[in-house]
Order: C-alpha cells, then structure tokens, then sequence
C-alpha cells in the first residue's frame, strides 16, 4: 500500500474505534461508571422492545413544538419509546452482481467485579 492508503487506514481504524468500538481491544474492560451505551456513539442494538429510560429520554428531547411554547396541542413527541433494535443497510451494487458477502462482528458486554469495583467488560 502507498503511503496515502495506509494513513487512510489508520484514520478509519481510529473512527471506527471511537464510534463503535472497542478503544480497548478486543478484551476491552471499561473503567467503572461508564457504559457502553454512553461511551460509543453508533453501532449499538438492544433486545427488542426495551423500553427508553426517564433519563435518556429527558435527555434526548425528540418533540415539536414552539419554543418557549407549553401548548400541548402543538407538541409532538417523534420518540416512539424503544431503543434501537434493528438496523439496515442500502448499498447500490450491479445486476450481475449474484451474491453479497457480510461479515457482522459484535461485542457483548458484562458488569463484573474486579478488585472490588464494578466494570463493564467486553465477554
């Protein structure tokens, strides 16, 4: 590879470990109080129909409406109230193209005790 392609590599390696993870390798352990919800900002699915907690969703404040305006009648909320738990994908390939090949990796992590503190791990 040229010197362009392999600093193109890098920089993808590092976005994709910020975005999705992991920063810390594959048998990553994320220091206590932090989760993986909260430390990666794309790439994250929940079993189906979990609920979206108090605090994310006050958080994420989804509606419509006028600012400053406490109308009922003119908000909308567009949360639907679950987390994401599905994704797709949109690709435009050629129609002689027969088969697509994915490869999925996914990590699963696990809150366990070590040296008396709670960490989440990556299992």
């Amino acid at each position: 590879m040229g010197k362009e392609a392999d600093i193109r590599a890098i920089i993808v390696e590092e976005i994709e470990k910020d975005l999705v993870g992991p920063r810390g390798g594959l048998d990553e352990i994320l220091p206590s109080r932090e989760e993986p919800t909260k430390s990666y900002l794309a790439g994250i699915l929940f079993p189906k129909q979990t609920p979206i907690d108090r605090e994310d969703d006050e958080h994420n404040d989804t509606s419509m409406g006028g600012e400053g305006d406490d109308s009922s009648n003119d908000t909308y909320n567009l949360n639907v109230g679950l987390k994401p738990a599905s994704f797709g994908l949109t690709c435009t390939i050629s129609g002689k193209i027969q088969d697509v090949l994915a490869q999925i990796d996914y990590g699963v992590y696990a809150i366990t005790d070590e040296k008396t503190e709670k960490r989440t791990r990556k299992i």
